[in-house]
């Protein structure tokens, strides 16, 4: 196999860590650089705060491995407009402009199953575009992952690597930085801890997240799963299609809204139950049962 000089957008997360990693595996030189969307700071500190960590392990063993720190940076506004794919638009842009033309190729970090894979022909026709207006030579631009599965990366990437990487969409900066454990991937990563991938160090130092989104139900305990939690709980994610998962995760979320509300419903209950029992509220009663009732009615007669 011929060696290239590869070189990937890195956001410090498990799949484009997972392709560097691969890349320097399979005897390749690569460089890395980081592409900043301003528009959630807090996102661009854990994810460099991760690169930053992960560069350093992995610079101990490759050392002709290069980061190029960020190359550009993008703000981002709401606009009508509304795009298939987004980011990945300001990540062509930065490779045609920023990358040195001595790479031979640029390698993203696409894994099976992604939405984006839907656009590839897309995606390449807007880079050889974008590369038009380059003079020094394009590198060609590959996704060697698109084959490679959830699981497979979690199981085959060094434990040491993986808990280092960053997920959260919308991580917390106050008082220290953290997984926000609400987003998409804050959810999907406690999943990937249920089943034993990695520990729940992200969240054991604040609060343990909460588990009623993926409950721990078993029918041992005389329990019956509901089908979405039963569905989530697969141990293998990649037999499931991107639409089955999101209907799954739609279920759970109405499951979970409605055993919130009825768990407040009770603790009303409950609430109204101890005032009424209280001491003071039956001496109340007790006056109003015994004080009779007068009705002042008068009848046509008396009229």
């Amino acid at each position: 196999m011929k060696k290239k000089h590869y070189y990937v957008l890195w956001s410090g997360g498990i799949d484009s860590t997972f392709l560097i990693d691969k890349l320097l595996k399979d005897g390749h030189k690569v460089s890395a650089g980081y592409v900043e969307i301003t528009n959630n700071p807090n996102k661009d500190k854990i994810e460099l705060e991760a690169i930053i960590k992960l560069y350093a392990k992995i610079k101990v063993k490759y050392p002709e491995f290069r980061f190029n720190d960020t190359i550009a940076r993008y703000d981002m506004y709401l606009t009508p407009v509304q795009l298939a794919i987004n980011q990945p638009l300001f990540w062509l842009m930065s490779t045609v402009v920023c990358v040195p033309w001595e790479c031979d190729s640029i390698a993203v970090g696409f894994i099976q199953k992604d939405d984006a894979l839907s656009f590839l022909p897309e995606i390449q026709a807007a880079y050889k575009a974008m590369g038009k207006l380059r003079r020094d030579p394009l590198p060609k631009l590959e996704f060697p992952l698109i084959k490679h599965s959830k699981s497979e990366i979690y199981t085959t990437l060094d434990h040491s690597l993986v808990e280092l990487c960053s997920f959260c969409e919308t991580p917390n900066v106050v008082p220290d930085t953290a997984p926000c454990g609400h987003c998409n991937k804050c959810t999907e990563m406690k999943r990937f801890i249920e089943y034993g991938w990695v520990t729940d160090h992200w969240f054991s130092p604040r609060k343990k997240f909460d588990r009623s989104l993926i409950e721990d139900e078993s029918e041992d305990a005389g329990e019956i799963l509901h089908p979405a939690e039963r569905l989530l709980k697969l141990e293998d994610m990649d037999e499931l299609t991107q639409e089955e998962l999101r209907k799954a995760k739609l279920k759970l979320r109405d499951r979970h809204l409605q055993r919130r509300e009825e768990s407040n419903l009770i603790l009303v209950d409950k609430k109204l139950s101890d005032s009424f029992s209280s001491k003071v509220l039956k001496g109340k009663l007790k006056k109003i049962v015994k004080t009779p009732i007068k009705l002042g009615i008068k009848s046509m007669r008396d009229a």
